[in-house]
């Protein structure tokens, strides 16, 4: 127990030291060695320059250290008389000597093909990434920013009759999917979605709009909407249509309102939208 708080203490103080001595060379423009390192190395100012020379230092130092064990194996060999035991250690000691000066030019060589000219420039810096808005397209210059703007309008009009939009407008055209657009549509949806509002109380989310997508019957001028599913939306629709007491209003059917106002079918597709009400204004 006592050994590994000695080990911990003494990897916290190095870690601490380095963490500072890093640290040190935000604030310096350069720092002057008190020492010169081997190879002239007197001033750096970062701290990627201390490890490019530290990199290129160790390398050097491990082909010195392993022609150095070669060297050493040979004059065991040639020393070593008959003994077997003295000439296998020999060996052993160049060959570990071979696959190190080995294992270090060969990092080397894997790094020069990765980056040319580039594995003793250790640069930390991170290069700032500038995003660019990608350039508008000739619709969002011209025509589809006066469609948005209308979108805007009618939902904002909308929202203040207490009747939201399940989706953000299309980003681009009619033809986008995963949006809900509400451009273009003729005042007689607009004044028929705000009368089923006050007529039957319900919470009212529209799902489908002047979108052409994955819709049918929908687009620009196209007096239809998509309504949320809801009990109290049912209950108004069952009532409207002129459904009797007790029958049900079944799915992808088509009803008329009593007063001729509009269509509306009680869908459920498989689109990812649910059930909903799909109403045609008249």
């Amino acid at each position: 127990m006592q050994n590994n708080r000695a080990k911990f203490k003494i990897f916290l103080v190095l870690t601490c030291c380095f963490t500072l001595y890093a640290l040190s060379f935000k604030f310096v423009s350069a720092y002057t060695l008190l020492q010169a390192l081997p190879g002239g190395v007197t001033e750096v100012s970062k701290l990627s320059d201390y490890l490019s020379w530290l990199f290129k230092f160790t390398l050097a130092a491990a082909a010195f250290l392993a022609i150095l064990q070669i060297v050493i194996g040979g004059l065991q060999i040639i020393y070593g008389g008959a003994s077997e035991i003295a000439r296998s250690n020999a060996k052993k000691r160049i060959r570990d000597a071979l696959w190190g000066l080995l294992l270090a030019f060969g990092a080397v060589l894997i790094l020069e093909t990765i980056s040319p000219g580039q594995f003793t420039n250790l640069n930390l810096a991170i290069t700032p990434v500038t995003i660019e808005a990608p350039a508008p397209t000739p619709a969002m210059e011209g025509e589809w920013v006066t469609k948005l703007a209308d979108d805007s309008r009618t939902r904002d009009y909308l929202k203040s009759k207490y009747i939201f939009t399940n989706k953000g407008p299309c980003p681009n055209s009619y033809y986008d999917t995963n949006c809900t657009m509400l451009s273009d549509l003729p005042q007689n949806a607009v004044d028929g979605v705000i009368k089923i509002k006050q007529d039957s109380g319900a919470a009212i989310t529209i799902t489908g709009g002047t979108e052409i997508g994955i819709h049918k019957e929908h687009g620009p001028n196209k007096p239809v909407l998509d309504l949320n599913f809801n009990n109290d939306l049912l209950f108004y629709m069952h009532d409207k249509v002129g459904l009797p007491s007790g029958q049900k209003m079944e799915l992808n059917t088509r009803y008329t309102s009593t007063d001729g106002k509009f269509t509306v079918i009680r869908e459920n597709n498989a689109s990812g939208r649910g059930q909903h009400f799909h109403v045609v204004f008249q």
